[in-house]
């Protein structure tokens, strides 16, 4: 069966062979749902050139591109379409590399389409591009998805953040009922009295098909997401909105029934189903970590890890889930899991060593006051960084160092990973807005991974915080190694 139908449309982009000494490009080619960038082939000698005559025949190639994330789309099907009889179609797979080839094109209007997962995926699987193609002879012409840009013009009219996908049933099968996603992630709004949050919660409806795609996210934003039709639901999980400002995420749906069973100790009841995992819970080294605790949140069912480090959860859920593995000494570790029906899936988690704190400093009297003389002297010299005293610090009224910088000039503030706390980034030099400061705790460098600042120090404890997001203005005491800004903290009591 074709995939293709009639396109409305009168004009169509031309591929003509190359027939000068010199390679031109033609210009992008934007149509429907498909983006193809024409280049102009190039001269062939051979057989298709007889003494200088035009060869009756195309032969048409080139890569077939993941517009989003560059990677080649091998085993997506390539379909040519006649737009004067659209029965006849030359229908070709793409290789390992991605790369496809059509012969024994005749020149004409054709219409192109594209059949790949990543396709369907975006919801353009059923869309074609027009094209005229003049003459024989060999033509490169790449194929892809849509860019960012596209498919935000397409479902947001505009730049926003923009969450896409399909829900689908953990069994392969029709969706028993509506389908509905919800998203939740979290507002910060800074004013001059405070900093407050919130945390929305939206809901869009999807397509008969599951295609949904909901639109004016926050685009540096970790959301978190849920799915349900009919009876089936997914579980939370929580996804990273990433540079292009377009989450691509298909979530699946299944049943699940009730149980009881021995959480800590105590008896719960917790949703279960047919689904098994089976994995195994290594350090970085690739070590096995024994009694790690892998555990499904919001479901609460968990398990300990066995000599090598493996474990096995049975009675699990269908659908999406969120599965974390944590051990003493260890960052706990996250993974968003399709979970199938009656199916057992296969993984592995990497805990990384907890970072070590910096050690406890013991400060005196005399030598506090005097370091809170040198910050009053830079602050009142204006010294190139941005200064917060103690009443400036007290009339935010926050709770998270990472809301106390929220809105300082040259601070970048990213949303923690896995719910985790936010992290502090300084734009440096470059203004990239992409480096880890240099934190100073009471004039000593502290030990500060990705920028958590608030593992250290609590905004109840400090006096005063000097920011400086470039290395030219800083006190030279309080330049660090990295080619980063510095950010100098002083603690002690309040009111003093």
């Amino acid at each position: 069966m074709s995939l293709f139908r009639p396109a409305r449309r009168t004009s169509f982009p031309t591929l003509r062979r190359f027939t000068g000494g010199t390679r031109h490009a033609v210009p992008a080619l934007t149509v429907l749902a498909l983006t193809a960038t024409v280049l102009a082939p190039a001269r062939d000698g051979g057989a298709l050139q007889a003494q200088g005559a035009t060869a009756p025949f195309a032969r048409v190639s080139g890569p077939v591109i993941d517009s989003l994330t560059g990677a080649a789309l091998s085993g997506a099907v390539v379909q040519f379409a006649n737009a004067q009889d659209p029965r006849r179609v030359h229908t070709v797979i793409a290789d390992s590399l991605g790369r496809y080839r059509v012969d024994s094109i005749v020149p004409g209007v054709y219409l192109i389409g594209l059949i790949h997962p990543r396709a369907d995926q975006l919801g353009v699987s059923d869309k074609v591009t027009p094209i005229r193609i003049a003459d024989g002879g060999d033509i490169e012409l790449p194929l892809g998805t849509p860019s960012a840009e596209a498919l935000r013009e397409r479902h947001c009219r505009g730049a926003s953040g923009l969450f896409l996908g399909r829900v689908r049933t953990s069994s392969n099968g029709p969706l028993r009922g509506p389908a509905r996603v919800r998203v939740q992630y979290v507002e910060v709004t800074v004013t001059a009295t405070g900093v407050s949050r919130r945390s929305p919660a939206r809901f869009t409806d999807a397509e008969a098909n599951g295609i949904f795609a909901m639109c004016g996210l926050p685009t540096d934003a970790l959301i978190t997401t849920r799915a349900a039709a009919g009876r089936d639901s997914s579980g939370t999980i929580e996804l990273r909105m990433p540079e292009n400002g377009i989450i691509v995420r298909d979530l699946f749906v299944g049943p699940s029934t009730r149980r009881q069973a021995s959480v800590g100790g105590r008896s719960m009841s917790v949703a279960s189903g047919t689904a098994r995992v089976r994995g195994v819970v290594r350090d970085t080294l690739g070590r096995p970590v024994d009694n790690a605790r892998v555990v499904v949140p919001g479901n609460e069912i968990e398990v300990g890890t066995m000599l090598g480090g493996v474990f096995a959860l049975d009675q699990l859920p269908s659908g999406t889930w969120t599965i974390e593995a944590r051990a003493v000494g260890f960052q706990p570790t996250r993974q968003v899991i399709d979970l199938v029906e009656g199916q057992e899936i296969t993984t592995e988690f990497r805990l990384a060593d907890v970072p070590k704190t910096v050690d406890t400093v013991k400060v005196r009297a005399d030598l506090s006051q005097r370091n809170l003389a040198g910050f009053e002297a830079r602050m009142r010299a204006g010294m190139g960084g941005y200064f917060f005293d103690e009443k400036k610090i007290a009339s935010r009224r926050v709770q998270w160092i990472a809301d106390l910088l929220r809105g300082t000039p040259g601070v970048t503030i990213q949303p923690g990973s896995n719910g985790g706390k936010d992290q502090v980034r300084l734009r440096g030099l470059g203004g990239s807005g992409d480096c880890w400061p240099s934190v100073y705790l009471n004039g000593v460098l502290a030990v500060v991974d990705r920028g958590i600042i608030d593992d250290i120090v609590r905004p109840d404890d400090i006096k005063g915080i000097e920011v400086y997001p470039g290395t030219g203005t800083m006190p030279l005491e309080y330049r660090g190694q990295t080619g980063c800004g510095s950010i100098v903290i002083w603690t002690g009591p309040r009111g003093r």
